[in-house]
């Protein structure tokens, strides 16, 4: 948990803002 923390939220899998709140306002997932 903690590498992913420092890598950008864009990379990690949707669910993980459980953590952190995003930097940056993910896209709606296209359905």
């Amino acid at each position: 948990n903690t590498k992913e923390d420092q890598i950008p939220y864009s990379t990690q899998a949707p669910g993980q803002d459980h953590k952190s709140p995003a930097p940056t306002p993910l896209p709606p997932p296209a359905l």
